[in-house]
């Protein structure tokens, strides 16, 4: 999904917080030096969706459905 916002903070507060938007292919690349506990929220218009993961140097894929509002208690926030 092109344009969703992500906001990524790390759970351990190492002073990673940082929001991004998705390109037009729905997706986002965060490049960090140490490991980081990330905390992700992703939003757009009336969906949201949340995750954690810990992410460690190298490439890791991460997916996340949005889901609507009104479906919060499933949707991981």
């Amino acid at each position: 999904m092109d344009d969703a916002k992500i906001h990524l903070y790390d759970a351990n507060f190492n002073g990673v917080n940082v929001s991004r938007r998705t390109d037009e292919n729905g997706e986002v690349c965060f490049i960090f030096e140490q490991v980081v506990h990330a905390e992700i929220e992703i939003t757009k218009g009336s969906a949201r969706s949340c995750t954690s993961e810990i992410i460690s140097k190298g490439h890791k894929t991460i997916y996340i459905e949005l889901k609507p509002f009104s479906q919060q208690a499933t949707n991981g926030c």
